[in-house]
């Protein structure tokens, strides 16, 4: 598998892995969550399904040059840059909690990267 493929389902099966790690451990959950486990708890679908899954389906369009590996990449950009904004905004919270946002920036630093070849690639190849 490709670099940036490969990063991409990392970057999934990881933040699966945290979501199951929050779910089940209180220690960690103290390290991430500024605000209390019920601030975290409003984000859970949506970052399973776009960031998690979304992550892993990238990675398998890319993998496979589907058509919809594009739209999908521009999609999954998105969901880390707002997952990003959201760990910058915790940030303000009288306990700042700097894990998150760690974590947060290589990933929309690598995902973009991942982003923007693809794209660049795409492009080169559609030139007569």
């Amino acid at each position: 598998m490709r670099p940036g493929p490969a990063y991409l389902a990392l970057q999934g099966a990881g933040g699966l892995a945290w979501w199951i790690g929050m779910f089940s451990s209180e220690r960690i959950r103290s390290w991430f969550v500024p605000n209390g486990w019920e601030t975290a708890q409003t984000l859970v679908i949506a970052d399973v399904v776009l960031f998690g899954f979304g992550s892993l389906m990238t990675a398998l369009l890319l993998h496979r040059g589907s058509p919809w590996a594009s739209p999908a990449s521009w999609a999954l950009l998105g969901v880390v840059a707002y997952a990003t904004l959201t760990a910058v905004g915790w940030l303000s919270a009288p306990i700042a909690h700097w894990l998150g946002l760690l974590f947060m920036i290589p990933s929309l630093l690598l995902t973009a990267a991942v982003v923007f070849h693809h794209h660049q690639n795409a492009t080169t190849s559609q030139v007569p």
